[in-house]
């Protein structure tokens, strides 16, 4: 057949010269035909050899434009007619009005032929891109149509939820990924949002969670990819709200993990601690001690909830009781409790303890040990030689924080007397935590050489070379402080911090 241009709306050739089983005979009956009569037609539908010289027409500019033979091997649901010079999907034409919220809303490929073949590839690119629902579900309706039709069928109730399942399973595929970043940025206590989260396809406001999946994306996780490309924009499931959702969600699975076991060893304990939040919130924080079912004790983080109503030992206690009943543990198991010395935690009358007791009396309540510890080590350092020295101490990391030059000078001589050292400055020993005082006293013993060469350097206007004559450019400030510095450390200051070092040393955790 020669290659001409043809006019449009017309059927090209007359019926007799096509076969009765050209698409374009029954395009507008083949949905509503018997199964018989469908299996018949979609197994005989009529294709065009290979030597067939499809029409050309007219298009854009004046130019021929024709269908092309790859365009047919490439969408294997597309079909030709000759009678029409159009193409439709045949998954869609069989079964696209019985499925998909959009299918009235289709018009080329299902209720009338695609013809126009200039931006015809962009359409058939679409038309299986996933965007459009007709044809996902047509196309599980066919292959659910030719198993019942082979004889390759399963079950009826199946064959009814296969479509629903199938969709079901690719959700779940396209949430795997999503979940597993929230997960990750918990698991190492990343930021989900970070500084920015303002719009997901800007790299510089994505913000940490969004910056993981284009990472993910990028590392070749094509089911995102393809969920980011083809899901509508109000349903890529990464916006603020689902994040929030999903974390709920994985706390709530932990949470009901941790309550089974619970359940199955019967007995537990309470172990809770109120405190302020960085919004300065107060916050109780909830731990269960049991036994588990290989006879480990372990204590189980359960949750952070906010002490909306106050902190008074009645307020915890309801608190207390409402979060372990939400687990479904009955606090008529509960065998223990254990909370600081406070007087809303421990009061004889209306703490927290005495309370729950009142109600639950095989809840004993025991101080807790790591407070009482530090309580005992609190009130050990209270002694006026330890006093002293903690204080100087903190008069070194204040004389050197508080100054760059004076930090630069203390990093140039650690490199000098401790090239092998990993640190170079001091850092500050915390007031309430004996564990964390025990970083400070590690890191000025570690340093003290060149801390104290650094100070004579500084109290002599030095500029710290070899020769001790050489004049250094230190104001009267500076040097003023590190001449009161000196006086300070004394032997008695060393004797002491080596002691009380070693002596807080045995509170460390084992690991």
């Amino acid at each position: 057949m020669a290659t001409f241009a043809i006019p449009r709306g017309e059927p090209l050739d007359p019926k007799e010269d096509c076969s009765p089983f050209d698409i374009g005979f029954v395009y507008s009956t083949i949905s509503k035909a018997s199964p018989a009569e469908k299996f018949r037609f979609i197994n005989n539908v009529w294709k065009p050899s290979l030597n067939y010289s499809f029409p050309a027409s007219a298009e854009a500019a004046g130019k021929l434009r024709k269908c092309r033979h790859e365009w047919l091997v490439r969408f294997t649901w597309l079909v030709y007619s000759k009678y029409l010079d159009g193409v439709f999907c045949l998954l869609c034409r069989c079964f696209g009005i019985q499925y998909g919220k959009n299918a009235a809303r289709l018009q080329k490929l299902f209720r009338s032929p695609l013809t126009f073949w200039t931006t015809a590839v962009r359409r058939l690119q679409n038309h299986s891109s996933g965007k459009c629902e007709t044809h996902s579900f047509s196309v599980v309706a066919m292959a659910n149509f030719m198993d019942v039709m082979t004889r390759r069928t399963v079950a009826i109730d199946k064959q009814l939820n296969q479509i629903t399942f199938r969709q079901i399973q690719q959700n779940r595929e396209k949430m795997r990924s999503i979940i597993k970043t929230v997960v990750f940025c918990g698991q190492n206590a990343v930021a989900l949002r970070g500084a920015r989260d303002d719009n997901p396809d800007d790299e510089t406001l994505q913000g940490n969670f969004h910056a993981l999946l284009a990472f993910r994306v990028d590392s070749g996780d094509k089911t995102l990819q393809e969920h980011f490309e083809n899901a509508p924009r109000n349903a890529t499931y990464r916006s603020k709200t689902i994040q929030n959702e999903i974390i709920n969600t994985v706390g709530s699975y932990i949470t009901s993990k941790i309550s089974a076991e619970i359940k199955e060893s019967k007995l537990f304990s309470v172990l809770a601690d109120e405190a302020a939040d960085i919004s300065n919130k107060q916050q109780l924080s909830l731990v269960l001690r049991f036994v588990d079912s290989s006879q480990q004790i372990r204590e189980e983080f359960v949750g952070f909830y906010h002490c909306e109503y106050g902190t008074s030992g009645v307020a915890l206690k309801e608190m207390i009781l409402k979060a372990v009943a939400d687990l479904g543990l009955p606090m008529a198991n509960c065998r223990g409790q254990s909370y600081d010395g406070a007087g809303d935690m421990a009061g004889k009358y209306n703490g927290v303890s005495s309370l729950i007791q009142g109600q639950f009396s095989k809840a004993f309540y025991v101080h807790c040990m790591n407070h009482r510890l530090n309580l005992c080590v609190a009130d050990t350092c209270s002694e006026y030689l330890v006093k002293d020295m903690m204080s100087v101490v903190r008069s070194l990391f204040s004389f050197f924080s508080g100054s760059p030059k004076r930090q630069q000078h203390l990093k140039e001589k650690v490199k000098s007397l401790l090239p092998a050292s990993k640190h170079e400055v001091l850092i500050n020993v915390c007031e309430t935590r004996w564990i964390a005082r025990l970083d400070g006293l590690d890191r000025i013993v570690e340093l003290l050489l060149p801390v104290v060469c650094t100070i004579e350097d500084i109290a002599h206007n030095r500029k710290g070379g070899d020769e001790e004559s050489d004049s250094g450019d230190w104001n009267q400030n500076s040097k003023a402080a590190a001449k009161k510095m000196l006086p300070s450390i004394t032997f008695q200051f060393v004797v002491t911090l080596v002691i009380v070092r070693y002596v807080l040393d045995l509170t460390r955790p084992a690991l």
